[in-house]
Formats: structure tokens, C-alpha cells, sequence
């Protein structure tokens, strides 16, 4: 976005080295941020209306879809919008200029799960022929729609940071960035699933001896997929559980893993179901059983990266605390 000057290293943007970004290509950039600056003394058509001669593709039958879709109220000025309306009224904002590439960082954060489904049905249906780049901490915001995944982790060692938390410090960090893409999806029944997949092997799911939860386990022959995530769902409501990662971590992928000498990857993991006698903030109960079932959905590297960040002068837990 060029907002702030790479140190080193390089980028492009539909083409465009990121240093070099005019005005022309960020008429075809969309962007939607949880801490986006609008002008609360506006209101939202006004808004809207000032921002219309900026970009001229933008699409007025599109911007009244997309007030409807959102429930915007036009007259309401922005500053009495609620957190969720004002990440609806963001998204409003990037989508009628029909942008090629939308940049959503960190949008979930702080919305309801109502919300935030509602949000990203609106995404989707407006999609088209749009790149969709999201930044996010939680896989469970984005595991039901993306095509790719990356990771980056930064680690900092337990001791070094209890000495150095408060001091003022400039760091060099080495970090690197898996790229993972869909690659399969595969469908068992939530109890008695014994059946042979194309990515995981040889599959299987029940009720765990102590109950309140699925086993979904595989075993295959040879190298499994880089990531997965297995999700309980209800099929006739198409409610859902949260989903829950296999080996989500960039130390899992082909540049990491080291296979033991039978070349045998296996897993098994527990998938919780709500009670509807406790309490509990499950979708999928133990009597919807009977008619859901356990998603897996398979991801490959595709390509991976080693860059380093340098921080001039940091205080580690005034970031630690910002994370």
C-alpha cells in the first residue's frame, strides 16, 4: 500500500513495485482495517457522496446492493455507529469501485460471530473477479472461505524477554512466511466415518469414550498434507463449530517437517459438541449428531519465505501488549 517505506527487500502490487504505487492503481485497491479513520461528523451517505468522484468505475447500483445487504442507515452519521456497523460501513466504502485487489486487515476483530458471518456473506457475494487479502491471528475467521493461507511466526525466548520486557531495545528479527493453498476437501459422518480419503488415508470418526466430543483421526501411508482443519457441521441448519487446526504451524510444512523412517503420518484429533442441557457456546449439539458431519479441508505449501525485520527502538511489552 506504500503507506510506510520498506527498509529492504521488495514487493509488487498487480504488477507495480509497492514503492511506486500512484494513483491510478490505488483506484483499484480496496482497503478495510479494524482502526480505519472515518469522519464520525459525517453521515453515511455523505460519506459515500464525498467519496465518489475519487474513483470512476464506482458503481452507484452497486453502492445501494451493498447499503441494503449491510443494513446501513444512509442518514446516521458515522460516529454513532456501532463497531460492527462501522466495519460495514468500511466495507461499503471499499467495494463499489469494483476494486481489484481488497485488503482486509484484521476486520473480525471485536465483532460478534453474527456480525462477522454477515460480513464476510456480503464479501463474498460482491467477490466476483476480486483478490481477497486478509490478515488475521485466528484461522477459524478465515478457514470457511480461503483458498490460501500464510503463516509467520516471531518467537522470542521466555528468558531473554523477562530481562529485556521494559527496557527500550532495537531488534533484528529473522521470520519467515509459509504459503499455503487448498488443495482438497473431504467429508466423513460425524460418528461412524471409516472410509478412505484422497489427502489424509484412511479416516475414521466416533464419540470419544468420555463423550462431549468427536475423534476424527487418519493414517496414511507417505507424507501428509502440510496443514489441516477438521470442523464439525450440522448439515440441514448449516451450523458449524469452531474449526480446529492439524499441524497449523509453518514448522509442519515441506520446508520443515522431517517424516519418520515408515514415511507413516498420522493424527487424531477431538472435535467438542454442545450439550443442550449445559452450557455451553457449541453450535452443533449431541442430538444434531445423527444428521452432521466432519469437514476436512487439506492445505499444500506452495511457497515460503525468510525475510528480517528491523525495529529501530521497541519496548517489547508495550508490543506484547498491542498484540
Amino acid at each position: 500500500m506504500n503507506i510506510i517505506e520498506p527498509s529492504r527487500g521488495e514487493a509488487q502490487v498487480m504488477g507495480v513495485d509497492s514503492r511506486s504505487i500512484s494513483p491510478r492503481e490505488l483506484t483499484r485497491i480496496g482497503y478495510v482495517s479494524e482502526s480505519q479513520d472515518l469522519p464520525e461528523r459525517l453521515t453515511v451517505e455523505q460519506y459515500l457522496d464525498y467519496l465518489r468522484p475519487f474513483y470512476p468505475q464506482w458503481d452507484r447500483d452497486l453502492e445501494a446492493a451493498t447499503l441494503s445487504l449491510l443494513h446501513l442507515p444512509p442518514r446516521r452519521k458515522i460516529g454513532d455507529l456501532s463497531h460492527g456497523m462501522r466495519m460495514k460501513m468500511a466495507l461499503a466504502c471499499a467495494l463499489p469501485f469494483h476494486p481489484k485487489l481488497l485488503v482486509l486487515d484484521e476486520p473480525f476483530s471485536g465483532l460478534d460471530p453474527l456480525v462477522r458471518d454477515e460480513f464476510m456473506e456480503s464479501l463474498i457475494q460482491q467477490a466476483a473477479e476480486m483478490t481477497v487479502l486478509i490478515s488475521s491471528h485466528e484461522l477459524s475467521e478465515i478457514d470457511h472461505f480461503a483458498t490460501h493461507v500464510g503463516f509467520y511466526v516471531i518467537r522470542v525466548p521466555r528468558n531473554l524477554y523477562a530481562r529485556i520486557a521494559d527496557q527500550s531495545v532495537r531488534l533484528e528479527i529473522d521470520y519467515y512466511l509459509t504459503l499455503l493453498k487448498l488443495s482438497d476437501t473431504q467429508k466423513l459422518p460425524a460418528t461412524g466415518g471409516d472410509q478412505r480419503t484422497r489427502g489424509l488415508g484412511w479416516c475414521g470418526t466416533r464419540i470419544s469414550e468420555a463423550g462431549g466430543e468427536i475423534l476424527a483421526g487418519c493414517i496414511e501411508a507417505g507424507p501428509a498434507p502440510s496443514c489441516s482443519t477438521a470442523v464439525l457441521e450440522d448439515i440441514p441448519s448449516g451450523a458449524h463449530n469452531p474449526p480446529i487446526g492439524i499441524c497449523v504451524r509453518p514448522d509442519y510444512s515441506p520446508f520443515g517437517f522431517r517424516y519418520g523412517p515408515d514415511a507413516l503420518s498420522r493424527f487424531t484429533e477431538t472435535l467438542p459438541f454442545g450439550n443442550p442441557a449445559g452450557v455451553d457456546t457449541y453450535p452443533v449439539k449431541e442430538t444434531m449428531l445423527p444428521e452432521s458431519r466432519v469437514k476436512l479441508k487439506m492445505y499444500e505449501a506452495e511457497d515460503h519465505f525468510e525475510r528480517r525485520l528491523s525495529i529501530p527502538r521497541i519496548r517489547l511489552r508495550d508490543w506484547a501488549a498491542a498484540e
